[in-house]
């Protein structure tokens, strides 16, 4: 005889039609339910450690309680624990109804397989479409649509609008709203939304953290400082608040004054993804000044405390990516040897590391991109064209990365009219490929696009953006005159 698992689906509804129901919840437990709304209570207020204990309890209560999982794996912001606990709750996906299902397997997918947003994203869409008046599916659809590689801010604002207008109390969507407003260069709406935000949670410092960085991204760098300071006040050791004013002092050119602040972190108090954080921050500091050695330096620290074992927190993490923006670093500073040397050992770690064989085929594959761009550094240019191809071949496709090396290799032959094709199939959103498109504009003649893109990158203010950092000080000393 089968094993018959009973299970409770509490079905979350407004009225009898079926297009203002809400999305179920499938648990064995009553009691473990309500432990659940609990924690969700607290994480939408960003208690975020009192909602990991109500979380906890809800599947030692329901060891079968796939959303509770889920719920538990997405609290925290280490991505081992994410995967760890979203395997759970993917150990239980056939015991739920299809929401569930969608929503577990648009997680499992993104942190599962390489932080892809694409099925994510089909996943989602699929969610809304099916619980169109439930605020999470619009919740959750509108997340991605602004994240995870998917930029859609118009598709973003009308879902988080949306999710805000089916449950005005509901706080997630506040703050992502402002972000996805701010992708628009809409200060004023941000601005509107920030303040509603701040009423919502009086007593956080988010709120005024975000309504800070507003004033950073709309360009009002002294107003932004000033906003952030008073976040200092309340808490003097805020990470974000911290780095804030380092990327303000970056745009201001202060920015050995601006680092001060994030070396003031205790680095004891910081959460996994603010420690991430913290080292990028540093490190975009230094490439905006120019400083490519410092920059190399504070990577090679990032990896050695890793390498030593003092650092705990998710090691494996900054391992690969002080590997990756070294050997990235090294090239854009035409340093072709060094960066080939760090790829050999970033090649080397991953090879004897406990990652998927996928990934380890990911990096080996990097090796003919990278002889491609140490080839056209040295001018070598059929043989960079030979190795780009062989990089497509065993990659299966073009990346971003390898059009942008193409029609630079275009550029130096001339070819100017595919070369500002080849950038156009790129993210256009990005400001290292919106340089590369000014500069191929310019070389065209064509100023007005060539200013277009100039004024992208030096109106883009963005906080701890590593595309950004490379071609910033660049794009300053790059004046756009008509011929």
């Amino acid at each position: 005889m089968k094993n018959i698992i009973t299970a409770i689906v509490v079905i979350w509804f407004t009225a009898t039609n079926i297009n203002a129901q809400k999305i179920p919840i499938t648990t064995k437990s009553e009691k473990a339910l309500d432990f659940y709304k609990k924690g969700w209570q607290l994480e939408d207020k960003l208690e975020l450690d009192e909602a990991e204990k109500m979380y906890k309890k809800a599947v030692e209560i329901d060891t079968t309680f796939a959303l509770g999982y889920l719920r538990l794996g997405m609290v925290k912001d280490n991505y081992d624990v994410r995967r760890k606990e979203l395997k759970e709750a993917a150990k239980y996906i056939d015991n739920v109804t299809e929401a569930e299902k969608l929503w577990i397997k648009g997680r499992m997918d993104f942190y599962a397989k390489g932080f892809d947003g694409s099925k994510e994203y089909g996943y989602f869409k699929k969610l809304v479409e099916l619980y169109p008046n439930d605020e999470m599916a619009n919740f959750l659809f509108a997340f991605v649509n602004l994240h995870h590689g998917i930029l859609k801010p118009d598709l973003a604002i009308r879902h988080f609008e949306k999710a805000i207008e089916l449950e005005p109390n509901f706080i997630k969507p506040y703050n992502e709203l402002i972000y996805t407003y701010l992708e628009n260069k809409n200060f004023k709406n941000s601005k509107k939304v920030a303040k509603k935000y701040i009423k919502l949670l009086p007593s956080s410092v988010n709120p005024l953290d975000t309504y800070a960085e507003i004033f950073m991204r709309s360009g009002e760098f002294k107003k932004s400082i000033k906003n952030y300071n008073k976040v200092l006040k309340i808490d003097s050791q805020f990470p974000w608040a911290l780095m804030g004013i380092t990327a303000n002092m970056n745009f201001l050119d202060r920015h050995e004054e601006g680092r001060a602040y994030t070396k003031s972190l205790k680095e004891n108090t910081l959460t996994h993804y603010e420690y991430r954080h913290k080292w990028k921050a540093l490190v975009t500091s230094y490439l905006d000044e120019g400083d490519f050695d410092n920059a190399i330096i504070t990577l090679e620290k990032q990896k050695q405390e890793s390498v030593t074992g003092r650092n705990k927190r998710e090691p494996s993490f900054h391992m690969y990516f002080s590997f990756l923006r070294k050997t990235r670093f090294y090239f854009e500073n035409n340093q072709s040897k060094l960066g080939l040397l760090e790829y050999k050992k970033w090649y080397k770690y991953i090879n004897e590391s406990d990652r998927s064989e996928k990934s380890k085929t990911r990096i080996r594959n990097l090796e003919n991109y990278y002889l491609a761009y140490a080839a056209f550094l040295n001018n070598q240019l059929e043989d960079a064209s030979i190795h780009l191809n062989d990089f497509t071949s065993t990659n299966k496709g073009e990346t971003d990365a390898s059009k942008i090396l193409l029609s630079r290799i275009l550029l130096k032959k001339e070819q100017i009219e595919k070369a500002i094709n080849k950038i156009q199939e790129t993210n256009l959103n990005n400001p290292y490929n919106q340089y590369w498109l000014m500069i191929a504009y310019k070389k065209a003649g064509d100023t007005k696009n060539a200013k277009k893109y100039r004024n992208e990158i030096l109106n883009l203010n963005d906080r701890n953006n590593i595309n950004l950092s490379l071609v910033r000080r660049k794009t300053l000393e790059t004046p756009i005159n008509k011929s």
